[in-house]
């Protein structure tokens, strides 16, 4: 009966949060139903292959052999987890990092961790948001004021043309319109082209990521994988697909990392770590770049 209850009173939250619980109920099982994407590349001659999968339970479930697989047959895996503090994580997340990390354990293979992600950098995008609405709520008012000369309308009006896109940016990374038949087509409709992008989430992480594994791959021996072996990328497919996309486009890379280096990148980790495994727990040492 609790159980009941409780399920109820959370089809209750989601219909505040989705359109309804039958909204609620078709978007969980587009994400259910997502058996992962993987892309394979080659940075400075070191094989890689970009696994995006949901970090959900149900994902690590459904698609536990198949990742087995695949991190039984790399050098090292490059992880969303933290091993150190996936402990503490309070996301939906958890169970699969820990699933994934215990996969690793299993069969001995190193986690490499260069994932910029801190809570100030989740605080500054919030902070991002509030601003940019408060800009462009404080024009609107006064901007329908009658004794408006030219030069304070356009004034005014440039002020909430800047509030609205940092309050837009801020949101770029949330999803509103579920429209699509399959989660795949969600993801590579909504994180595929983020050249227009500006948050912290989702689009700063994938910028930072591709930097680094480039950088990583540039750092690495040539025989640190061996014959057949490739570096296992595992993340969410909205950042597999910003780091397909920003590893295409050079240029555009380069152009974002400068944009945030004068924001995020001020405050967010620079740290790049690999766990390797012993007995049960994890040596971290650290990776210069």
């Amino acid at each position: 009966m609790a159980g009941l209850c409780g399920f109820a009173v959370g089809l209750r939250l989601d219909a505040v949060l989705y359109d309804s619980p039958t909204e609620y109920l078709r978007r969980r099982t587009l994400i259910d139903n997502f058996r992962g994407s993987t892309d394979e590349i080659t940075l400075s001659d070191i094989p890689l292959i970009l696994m995006g999968i949901a970090h959900t339970g149900t994902f690590l479930i459904k698609n536990r052999s198949l990742l087995e697989d695949y991190i039984k047959g790399s050098s090292a895996v490059v992880s969303e987890g933290d091993p150190w503090k996936v402990d503490s994580y309070t996301t939906t997340g958890k169970e699969y990092f820990e699933g994934v990390l215990e996969l690793c354990q299993k069969h001995e293979k190193p986690v490499i961790y260069l994932d910029p992600i801190t809570s100030k950098g989740a605080l500054a995008q919030t902070a991002q948001k509030t601003i940019g609405t408060l800009m462009l709520s404080n024009s609107a008012r006064e901007l329908v004021k009658e004794n408006n000369n030219r030069r304070n309308f356009l004034r005014l009006l440039a002020k909430g043309m800047i509030g609205f896109g940092l309050s837009a940016a801020a949101n770029s990374a949330m999803i509103d319109d579920w429209d699509y038949e399959t989660f795949e087509e969600m993801i590579h409709s909504e994180y595929s082209h983020p050249q227009f992008d500006f948050d912290h989430i989702v689009d700063y992480r994938n910028v930072e990521i591709t930097n680094r594994l480039i950088q990583l791959c540039e750092t690495l021996p040539p025989d640190f994988c061996k014959q057949g072996e490739y570096l296992l990328v595992n993340f969410g497919a909205a950042h597999t697909e910003g780091i397909k996309y920003y590893l295409n486009h050079r240029g555009v890379l380069k152009a974002k990392t400068a944009v945030y280096s004068t924001n995020y990148g001020l405050i967010d980790s620079d740290e790049v770590s690999i766990y390797l495994p012993q007995g049960g727990r994890w040596h971290k040492k650290s990776i210069q770049q």
